[in-house]
């Protein structure tokens, strides 16, 4: 790619839950390649969207059981 002009350059990636295992492996090969090798970083950063994922899908549980009280009951037999 040859830019003829100053650019700027936005990208927006997705990870769907299914294939978040092979961005795993994926980054774990990435580890293994020499520290002057261009994609020896983690550029994925699966284990931060595995992690950010979860986290706000756990808040919009707890929250929507607080607004619904209804749903807290259902929840509680989940565990039992």
């Amino acid at each position: 790619v040859k830019n003829l002009h100053s650019c700027i350059k936005i990208a927006e990636d997705f990870v769907s839950a299914e294939n978040l295992d092979r961005c795993l492996i994926t980054t774990n090969e990435f580890r293994s390649l020499s520290s002057t090798h261009t994609n020896h970083a983690d550029i994925l950063q699966a284990k931060n969207i595995l992690y950010y994922s979860t986290r706000d899908a756990l808040n919009s549980l707890i929250e929507s059981n607080q607004t619904d009280p209804s749903l807290e009951s259902s929840s509680s037999n989940v565990h039992n």
